[in-house]
């Protein structure tokens, strides 16, 4: 237990120490931010061109979030949105209390993983699975997001947890608490974000083979309860799903060329990657690229050990089925199932809607728990082997090294220096058209005071730009300057503008955040 505290410390200090490096990025300031405090959003286009400032004003009340929702992501469901109001009413809406909501929920759901894991598969493996995901770069990622995978990720061990509980504690008297657990936190997964459904699907679908499998009556009769209360906790937001349903277009999920090769790819090899990602991070610097091997090492143990056990099963007993239902009593099986099956209905969704989610590792976010369960495991086994000590070193050093690294160079879009190079650079009176206009909201958080800001669309800037600047141009008899800021894929707006129109001056930032001032050629 002492050694498990130490683990927690050392997750609490991962996920609070450079909390605010990044500034908050689109998806925290605008679907965050705006769907959170429930307040009405301004006309960021304003084409009148008078200057603005953007701050949210105090929380709404959840009515009114749950009224005004669709104002800004049409296709999420609302319940983070819910929580972070609550959150925000009571601490506040700095950059870091946003992000202190995500990190909680990480803190939280290693102590899941690792009373799940101490519960399923022993003491050891509990430990070495909350070791490996408090050094993760994937999860530490996502704890300093203003965003609900974290609370996914926590979501998600519970009600996978709780599930495999009830399938493998045959006549437990604890079966009814960890039922209405299972029931709790699989509504709520299903309502933080909809990719997270396929895990309750696979819950059903795992707890009706084992029904089936080992004659557990019992079972079928609490999975059958226990749905039918997720379903019903599900009506009243029923018309948001259907909703969201109805809008999907290519362009919320990323969408692909179909081809052949395609299916093959992602099925043979980026859904494994992905479980090396979760391991090792989503952005792994050259340096640290070894840490794609020890995490080979150590999630690829547990697949070893489940095969030969496989094979030994099916070797050993002659009678078909009952091989079948002693694999399926082991917790690795259905640990190794809880990986792979949301992500194969993920990857059949995409073959039919020509998209590549299962190519993005937080929209398979609630197999994260399983794979740090099986990582866990993976090491109780490697113990006795020489390497092993060596194996996790290496393995904890080049977490760290990585994740100190992507502290020291920014990963998202800086919006608090590109703020104060506005206000530095831009005189009063003149226009700073932001592209796309939804990008105002990020910069407004980091501005000080009111700027003439007018929101545009990469599609339809240069015309609005050069009907604006006409009608300034004859409103004050002189030649206006302007700037252009432009983030995400506003970018293409530079190569729609006008030869009339020079570059005087030009600041460029990774990320595709660019800032340019321009003038009227004395030549027009």
């Amino acid at each position: 237990m002492k050694a498990f505290f130490l683990v927690l410390i050392l997750a609490s200090g991962l996920r609070f120490t450079a909390l605010t490096f990044d500034s908050l990025w689109l998806d925290e300031s605008y679907q965050t931010v705006v769907e959170s405090y429930g307040n009405t959003l301004p006309n960021l286009l304003n084409p009148e061109g008078k200057a603005f400032l953007y701050k949210p004003k105090n929380p709404s009340s959840v009515r009114d979030v749950l009224t005004r929702f669709r104002q800004v992501d049409p296709l999420c469901p609302p319940l983070f949105a819910v929580l972070m109001n609550r959150w925000i009413t009571t601490f506040g809406g700095n950059d870091f209390s946003l992000r202190a909501f995500s990190a909680f929920c990480s803190i939280l759901s290693i102590i899941a993983i690792y009373f799940f894991g101490c519960l399923l598969l022993g003491k050891s493996s509990g430990l070495y699975a909350a070791l490996l995901q408090t050094i993760s770069p994937f999860d530490i990622c996502y704890a300093q997001e203003a965003r609900m995978y974290s609370l996914c990720t926590l979501l998600a061990v519970l009600s996978g947890g709780s599930l495999l509980y009830l399938c493998l504690k045959k006549g437990s008297s604890k079966r009814i608490i960890f039922a209405t657990l299972y029931v709790i936190s699989t509504w709520a997964l299903t309502n933080s974000h909809y990719t997270q459904l396929f895990l309750w699907a696979f819950t059903i679908f795992i707890g009706l083979v084992i029904v089936i499998l080992h004659k557990d009556w019992q079972l079928l009769g609490l999975i059958v309860i226990s749905n039918l209360g997720i379903a019903i906790l599900s009506l009243p937001w029923l018309p948001l799903f259907l909703q969201a349903a109805s809008l999907r277009t290519a362009s919320f999920y990323v969408a692909r060329q179909p081809s052949l090769w395609w299916p093959i790819w992602a099925l043979m090899v980026r859904i494994p990657f992905n479980w090396l990602i979760f391991l090792a991070g989503k952005k792994v610097m050259v340096w640290a690229i070894p840490v794609f091997v020890t995490s080979l090492i150590i999630i690829g143990r547990s697949f070893l050990f489940l095969v030969h056990r496989i094979k030994h099963i099916y070797t050993k007993e002659s009678d078909k089925i009952l091989a079948t239902v002693i694999v399926l009593k082991n917790p690795v099986t259905l640990l190794f199932l809880w990986t792979i099956v949301p992500a194969l209905m993920i990857w059949i969704l995409d073959l039919k809607e020509s998209h590549r989610v299962v190519e993005i590792p937080r929209y398979l976010i609630s197999t994260v728990p399983s794979i740090f369960l099986l990582a866990g495991f993976s090491l109780t086994l490697l113990r006795s082997k020489s390497y092993f000590i060596p194996l996790v070193i290496c393995h904890t050093l080049f977490c760290l090294a990585n994740n100190a690294y992507l502290h020291i160079i920014p990963q998202k879009e800086n919006w608090r220096e590109i703020a104060q190079l506005v206000e530095k650079n831009c005189r009063p009176g003149e226009i700073l058209f932001v592209s796309n206009y939804y990008n105002i909201v990020c910069l407004d958080r980091y501005l000080q005071k009111p700027l003439r800001q007018m929101g545009i669309s990469a599609a339809t800037g240069a015309s609005i730009i050069e009907n604006k600047i006409n009608q300034e141009k004859t409103d004050a008899n002189s030649t206006p300057n302007f700037w252009i800021l432009s983030a995400q894929e506003g970018d293409t707006i530079f190569g729609t503008m006008s030869a009339r129109f020079k570059v005087v001056q030009q600041y460029d930032f990774p990320h595709a955040l660019h800032l340019r001032k321009y003038q009227e050629s004395k030549l027009n």
